[in-house]
């Protein structure tokens, strides 16, 4: 993961949503990340790590150009996308 991505703030291994990635101020920012963001008009961000045998391997990330909360039943359905993924990378 790279240094100054949004992975380097998300901490494993529960679920981190944002209403307001932008305006969130637990998030360490960096110029590049918030202009991208800015650059695709996103509002809120939910991630959700990809594991393999206990190692974190990557970030799952779902956006919404709005800003605002995240249901439980969205958070809910990233979380086995995110264990399937990380089952697949077995067999790759």
């Amino acid at each position: 993961m790279e240094r100054d991505s949004a992975a380097s703030w998300y901490r494993p291994p529960r679920p981190y949503f944002s209403s307001s990635y932008l305006g969130d101020a637990r998030l360490r920012h960096t110029r590049e990340i918030d202009e991208a963001v800015t650059e695709e008009g996103l509002g809120a961000i939910l991630c959700v790590s990809l594991r393999l045998r206990g190692t974190v391997i990557g970030v799952l990330y779902a956006a919404d150009r709005t800003e605002r909360r995240f249901a439980r039943y969205e958070v809910n359905l990233l979380r086995p996308i995110g264990k399937l993924r990380s089952r697949q990378g077995r067999t790759s």
